[in-house]
């Protein structure tokens, strides 16, 4: 998306919801200039040392949330019905004086009660619950704020009086509402994403066997009826979203005030939990996602589709049917059947997907090929979720493997066998992960995962697909004897309008580190196997790199040069040569990714080859002269 690290954001859209990418935007004050930073969060207060002559000041929290219906007919499904409660569980709680001072501070507990003991003085007070986890918590570590500007959590409060008879006080209930006629603000929305947090950092203790297991502090900014992307200079483009890095999470409230008519995200699981996802992804699974548009139906870069399916997979995983059918992934838009406020006209269901389906059948992201997988987000996410799953939990037979979620998990954060390695690790995709996760199977786990789960989504237990190490050997060696082939197809026309090359049929990519000793000149030699002459390029991209179609650059304007350290892509005289060569002199020692690229793309009439002009294989090497004297051949390690 052109974002460096601090500022890539990591965006949510599936089909229908398709948002091109866009130039690094600055955040922006409300009354639009530009340069303005997230303001600082209010500190947390300390719980203050026990008191002689106190008084217990007692109370209970709830919030209210809009329950999600999959199921039925479609008239009914989406937000649907009146709102309904649920406990706020271990916030924040502070109490004040008539002069604004915090007295006393603690968190309610698991059912959402609250008792705190202050000194028995005279006097009104009040008490508030806060939408963020409190001091020293062992729960939870987040704030859901309003806005970037005072970045203030929402408060529900409840004021009371301290009389030199009083012996306890109860304040009663304390109440979140979920509709904007009850509270404009809809604070019911702020402590809904909460408890969505503090329920993926229980599920994960559960399911990792870890009881000390507490994530990182994350901020969470929502506003009801408004488009957190309105900071970054977006306001009509509609989206939750992760900024990678800043450990800032945005939650889409609705549009210029509106909830009922509109995407909003604030009561939708799903999407809390998987922008969640990215956030465990930043800190713990290094995340190397390039960000930009998916629109869950399509090729795409393998480290977007990583992160991206990992999301879907964690939400379905961690939430396992707390609001709705269990394997879900649920988008609505709007609310509906509401007794007092009605229903948008728009309301409903704006996406919906099953990660149990056949890979093969599947009503998004259907693979076909075999390597396909590695490619596509829903199957990604799918792989996941069946690996974790067991045949009885679907009755149609689904395609499981029972591997325990701890192993997943491992495999995921890891520093030691995982993509928690800060060192060593580069260009993370659903192949480099089963690489871990096959080392730790064992027995039937590993004989279904692979026979079944893998089998079905058209995946590899390896990096064969993409990304593939290649190492030097001698010119008799083995892959001497086997070359590659390349056999291209057309390109497909994505949601923005560009042509996009397959990434897995006309493309082939290698990890490659470069000694940056002596003269040494990567060489792709190739011949035709049949058909048409298949002119393939070379291309070696630098480790941070964002890949660029021909078509987004000649007709969008955009440039790979800065993503690309070296490049051959020589015009083809009427009989092909088989040649693209490059001097690696002038390149820095390190990693880099090798592309063998087909040429699906007529720069001169800017449109893709058509199929017919592709029916053919090449079949090549990659060589590597060192010295202009010995000659080496790189040879994959799958």
């Amino acid at each position: 998306m052109g974002f460096g690290l601090k500022f890539l954001i990591t965006i949510f859209i599936f089909l229908g919801f398709t948002l091109g990418c866009a130039p690094t935007p600055s955040p922006i004050t409300s009354s639009g200039a530009s340069g303005l930073s997230a303001g600082p969060e209010p500190a947390n207060c300390t719980p203050k040392a026990p008191v002689t002559n106190p008084i217990s000041i007692t109370g209970h929290g709830d919030y209210f949330y809009r329950p999600t219906n999959i199921s039925g007919l479609s008239s009914t499904q989406g937000l649907n019905g009146n709102p309904v409660s649920a406990p706020i569980r271990f916030a924040e709680v502070a109490i004040y004086d008539s002069a604004g001072t915090v007295i006393q501070c603690g968190k309610t507990n698991n059912l959402g009660d609250f008792s705190l003991q202050i000194p028995k003085t005279s006097g009104s007070y009040s008490v508030l619950i806060l939408s963020r986890s409190a001091t020293g918590s062992s729960e939870v570590n987040v704030s859901v704020l309003e806005d970037i500007y005072a970045s203030a959590p929402y408060s529900i409060s409840a004021s009371f009086t301290v009389a030199s008879s009083s012996v306890s006080i109860a304040v009663g209930t304390l109440t979140a509402f979920a509709r904007m006629s009850q509270s404009a603000k809809i604070p019911g929305g702020a402590f809904f994403i909460y408890d969505n947090i503090l329920f993926a950092n229980e599920r994960i203790r559960t399911l990792t066997g870890n009881a000390s297991f507490l994530a990182p502090k994350v901020q969470i900014y929502w506003k009801a009826g408004f488009n957190p992307y309105s900071y970054y200079g977006s306001p009509n483009s509609l989206v939750s979203f992760y900024v990678n890095g800043d450990r800032k999470l945005y939650i889409l409230g609705g549009h210029n005030g509106d909830v009922k008519n509109i995407d909003t995200d604030h009561f939708d699981a799903s999407v809390i939990h998987h922008e969640y996802g990215h956030f465990l992804e930043d800190a713990y699974g290094k995340s190397e996602s390039p960000g930009g548009s998916h629109n869950g139906n399509s090729l795409i870069d393998p480290r977007l589709a990583w992160s991206e399916g990992f999301a879907n997979y964690l939400q379905a995983q961690l939430l396992n049917g707390r609001y709705f059918t269990a394997g879900y992934y649920v988008d609505t838009i709007g609310f509906r059947g509401d007794s007092v406020e009605g229903s948008g006209a728009s309301a409903g269901l704006g996406f919906k997907v099953n990660l149990s389906e056949d890979g093969s059948l599947a009503n998004y992201d259907r693979v076909g090929s075999d390597g396909e997988g590695t490619f596509r987000e829903l199957s990604i996410s799918r792989t996941l979720f069946k690996t974790t799953s067991t045949p009885a939990s679907n009755v149609t037979g689904l395609k499981a493997a029972a591997v325990p979620f701890a192993k997943v998990w491992n495999a995921f954060t890891s520093n030691v066998s995982g993509f928690g390695t800060t060192s060593g690790i580069l260009f993370r995709s659903i192949g480099y992960f089963n690489e871990y996760l096959q080392a730790a199977l064992t027995g039937a786990e590993s004989t279904d995962w692979n026979g079944n789960v893998l089998m079905d989504e058209k995946q590899n237990s390896s990096r064969k697909d993409f990304a593939d190490d290649v190492s030097k050997v001698a010119i008799l060696a083995s892959c001497a004897n086997a070359p590659k082939n390349l056999t291209p197809t057309a390109d497909f026309y994505d949601s923005s309008g560009y042509s996009r090359a397959d990434w897995l049929k006309s493309n082939d990519f290698y990890t490659f580190y470069y000694s940056g000793v002596g003269s040494q000149v990567l060489k792709l030699n190739y011949t035709q196997v049949s058909g048409q002459n298949i002119d393939l390029d070379l291309i070696i991209w630098r480790t941070n790199y964002k890949y660029i179609d021909d078509d987004q650059e000649v007709r969008g304007g955009q440039s790979s040069a800065p993503y690309i350290a070296v490049k051959s892509r020589r015009k083809n005289p009427t009989v092909e040569l088989g040649l693209e060569q490059v001097s690696l002199s002038s390149l820095s020692a390190g990693y880099y990714l090798i592309n063998v690229k087909a040429l699906t793309y007529d720069s001169v009439s800017q449109t893709p080859f058509a199929s017919a002009a592709l029916l053919g294989t090449a079949r090549y090497h990659l060589q590597l002269d060192t010295n202009g004297t010995t000659t080496e051949f790189l040879c994959p390690a799958h």
